[in-house]
């Protein structure tokens, strides 16, 4: 009879080989070798774990549907379909903004679902789950900024100025008010103005 006398981990020592000898009374005694081989099978011991636990990546808010973002690895140490898993994004747990993106369930990789906002930074946080054929979860966080683009130059409502004034005003005096707009939205909108 065989027995173990130690806990057997399939993931430290898949398989045991051993030899085993029958030796009979005689003498010399007489020999019969037997070979045994010993393979484990698994338990779904080990969950999936991500090799970071937050990635972080960027888009740029004018970025096509189906454009690569980031791409998360993650590994399981058990074999069979307990070491094969499964991504997604957990919907209910990240936060808004989230259906902008989708992931890969085999590869991993994180892309572009929709139009993105036209906006010039918005932070999206996603929370990647892996689950293996077992049922055991594995999770990251993954934050995405978009960003915008500055596309529009300012544009003067008029170019050109032409001015008398009186040698006698005295300042702070308004000789004119200058005004530009600019077609970006938020920061890249908005104008500031100097002399040069």
């Amino acid at each position: 009879m065989i027995r173990n006398m130690v806990k057997l981990d399939r993931e430290t020592t898949p398989e045991i080989n051993m030899v085993i000898e029958a030796m009979d009374g005689g003498d010399p005694p007489l020999i019969s070798v037997a070979t045994v081989t010993i393979t484990l099978l698994d338990e779904n011991d080990n969950r999936p774990m991500f090799y970071q636990e937050k990635f972080e990546a960027s888009v740029k808010n004018d970025d096509m549907v189906g454009t690569n973002v980031i791409q998360v690895k993650a590994r399981d140490f058990d074999a069979g379909e307990f070491g094969s898993f499964t991504y997604e994004i957990d919907r209910a747990a990240s936060g808004s903004g989230d259906q902008y993106f989708d992931i890969h369930d085999i590869s991993g990789q994180i892309t572009v679902a929709e139009v993105l906002p036209n906006t010039d930074h918005q932070l999206i946080e996603l929370h990647v789950v892996a689950t293996d054929g077992g049922g055991l979860e594995g999770r990251c966080l993954v934050y995405v900024s978009i960003f915008g683009e500055n596309r529009f130059p300012p544009v003067m409502q008029q170019r050109d100025f032409s001015l008398t004034v009186d040698e006698n005003v005295v300042p702070p005096f308004v000789l004119t008010t200058v005004l530009a707009s600019d077609r970006d939205i938020q920061y890249f909108g908005q104008v500031h103005y100097e002399l040069s």
